[in-house]
């Protein structure tokens, strides 16, 4: 085949061969002869031949048709035409796609022959103008901070502006996201409290006047003993002593103070060998001897004992020689042999129960498990209130019908000193004759004394029962089943009575008025308990104590002790310790609280066992005496505490 670049006539053509500078000719041999593209007529070989020039019309100049993917534009019908790629697939991924229209953003297929930054790159074409997706308008594809919210991803998007109501991680504005708005005073990407930006990202300014964030209140002073203190109410903890919301003391100011303001012992009584408090959290714990039960469940010597388990709670807690009692404070039923009863403001009692003293309607025994004092057979109602105890004696008061005291004593009656005609021993309670004239009584171990304590003029005092040691203040008779009134008392008008103890043979008054007081005494003195010298006559003796303001009275066998906040004066038998002193017996009141650690006294007691026990705000409790049964120490072999030791039975270990 020969190709010449003409259009001229076969003839011309054969005649003249191709001349220089001419078109070339294409001739097709054929079986009828050549066939010649470019002469308008289609002969053997071609497809078309529309005999022109053209190379972009539907025939090309080789006389083919002009389709998509054979490297020909076809004007008019094709956009572009890059022919057929490798492997004679064409490409669709480049400025001409497979079906030879020019690739644009917005077509569906994105476009991979050019890099980013070159003209007609595209990072993603997913064929259509939404911009809520993967891919924006312009085959972007989306990010956080475009100015579009890509639907499941974002929460918001505000644009390179970065505006309050949307972080730079597109999600919306929030407390504890690191980024503060103008609504917060800091936000450290946190939602905790404590560190430097509270959690709900407010820096509040405490003493501005302004209520917010955590204050509950804010009175725009620095006065912290008002009813805002720093910006909270008053509470337990603040610094503050608040002594009519309860606090006994505050952590702050008292390092022996408990997390509810409270002391951890509140009250401390004592016995034969035997010792308990009652606790901050009204619960009563005893150690020592557990003879007779005296110590509840007890586990035994140099262990305490939590009376049950710390589930009931006391108002009070009195304890004679050899058995304890005390007023329970819960509103709960409680079991025992008469079966349920509500236990709030009803005496309980545990130990030696040799009389009746338990008033649980027992006999004689030793109960170590805590009851009810029965009081079912004479319809008391609670609450009780003022109980003593002696050796085989339990007494209280109820508030009678008519506002006056209802007294009771149950257990010992050899003497008649509960009531005349009952029997030898009452283990129920019995109803006193004219026991609702008196406010105070005590009970020895075989006499009671009763005083008003509002005399009108002058307060009164009565007693009954043995007179064997002087105890109805007289030489005769030898016993009384009546009252016997105490005619030597003698007290300056207005005064009133503040309390009335008994030892086992002797009793002892304090009366008081303002910053007066008189103490007088009379019954058994043959140590000088009484307050006077052995062997003067039988009668009421006046104690008296200079520069002193007594807040009550404890006494035992053969001692008696009053209190103040600072001092502790006893008189009697004081061989219990003294600090070694040789003055260990007389009538006269020698301060035996030299050498106890500084603060407020807060309550003491003494025992026939010789030991004496102080509770003293911020040092906690504190004895001296005899360590039987390892009552003042679990883990020490003294056997005298001649000095103030401390002691602490809750942190005993079994």
């Amino acid at each position: 085949m020969k190709r010449c670049y003409s259009r001229f006539a076969l003839l011309l053509v054969l005649g003249l061969g191709c001349a220089p500078g001419l078109p070339e000719l294409v001739v097709f041999e054929g079986p009828t002869g050549p066939a010649v593209c470019g002469d308008a007529i289609v002969g053997t070989g071609e497809a078309c031949d529309d005999g022109d020039t053209i190379d972009t019309n539907a025939c090309t100049n080789a006389c083919k048709r002009n389709v998509c993917g054979d490297g020909t534009l076809h004007v008019g019908v094709e956009e572009c035409d890059d022919g057929a790629g490798e492997g004679g697939v064409p490409r669709n991924d480049d400025a001409c796609l497979s079906n030879c229209e020019a690739a644009r953003c917005g077509d569906g297929v994105q476009r991979t022959d050019v890099a980013a930054g070159e003209e007609g790159f595209e990072a993603c074409d997913d064929g259509n103008p939404v911009n809520t997706d993967a891919c924006l308008e312009g085959c972007i594809e989306a990010t956080c901070g475009d100015g579009f919210v890509q639907d499941g991803v974002e929460a918001c998007d505000d644009g390179p502006d970065d505006e309050e109501e949307c972080t730079r991680d597109c999600e919306v504005q929030r407390c504890g996201d690191g980024q503060q708005d103008d609504d917060e005073d800091c936000d450290d990407g946190n939602r905790l409290d404590g560190d430097a930006c509270p959690g709900d990202c407010q820096i509040v300014v405490c003493g501005d006047g302004v209520v917010e964030g955590s204050e509950e209140c804010d009175d725009g002073n620095e006065d912290q003993t008002d009813d805002c203190r720093r910006c909270l109410r008053p509470r337990c903890g603040d610094g503050v002593l608040d002594e009519d919301l309860g606090e006994a003391c505050e952590p702050q100011l008292s390092p022996q103070c408990d997390g509810s303001c409270q002391h951890p012992v509140q009250r401390v009584v004592l016995g034969e060998q035997l010792g308990c408090v009652l606790r901050a959290d009204d619960t009563v714990l005893c150690w020592g001897s557990s003879a007779d039960g005296r110590t509840g469940e007890g586990l035994g010597v140099g262990q305490a004992t939590l009376i049950e388990g710390g589930e009931l709670h006391f108002s009070d807690l009195v304890a004679g020689p050899t058995h304890v009692c005390g007023i329970v404070s819960d509103e709960v039923n409680f079991r025992s042999q008469q079966g349920d009863y509500r236990a709030r403001g009803i005496a309980h009692c545990w130990g030696s129960n040799t009389a009746g003293q338990l008033g649980r309607g027992a006999a004689p025994g030793a109960f170590s498990s805590i009851a009810a004092v029965d009081a079912s057979a004479t319809d008391i109602a609670p609450p009780m209130r003022n109980l003593t105890l002696n050796y085989e004696v339990t007494c209280f008061q109820e508030i009678g019908d008519g506002g006056g005291f209802n007294g009771y004593c149950f257990g010992q009656n050899a003497s008649a000193q509960i009531a005349n005609g009952a029997a030898a021993t009452l283990n129920t309670p019995y109803l006193l004759d004219y026991a609702s004239y008196f406010d105070r009584f005590t009970a020895g171990r075989q006499h009671q004394c009763y005083a008003s304590a509002y005399g009108g003029g002058e307060p009164e005092g009565f007693c009954r029962g043995s007179n064997s040691f002087g105890q109805l203040a007289r030489e005769a008779p030898d016993f009384s089943d009546d009252f016997m009134v105490l005619e030597e008392l003698s007290f300056p008008g207005g005064m009133e009575v503040t309390d009335l103890v008994s030892g086992a043979y002797h009793s002892c008054l304090l009366a008081q008025s303002g910053d007066q007081f008189r103490i007088h005494c009379w019954g058994q003195n043959a140590r000088g308990e009484s307050g006077a010298v052995p062997g003067t006559p039988v009668g009421v003796h006046r104690i008296r104590i200079a520069n002193f303001s007594p807040r009550g009275l404890v006494a035992t066998t053969g001692t008696t002790c009053t209190w103040s906040d600072g001092a502790i004066y006893c008189w009697g038998d004081r061989s219990w310790g003294l600090d070694a002193r040789q003055d260990r017996t007389g009538p006269d009141p020698v301060d035996v609280s030299e050498n106890l650690p500084a603060g407020r006294i807060l309550d003491i007691a003494l025992a026939p066992s010789q030991q004496i026990c102080a509770i003293v705000e911020d040092a906690g409790l504190w004895c001296q005496g005899r360590n039987t049964d390892n009552l003042l120490s679990h883990d020490d072999g003294a056997e005298v505490f001649e000095a103030w030791v401390n002691v602490a039975p809750w942190s005993w270990s079994p």
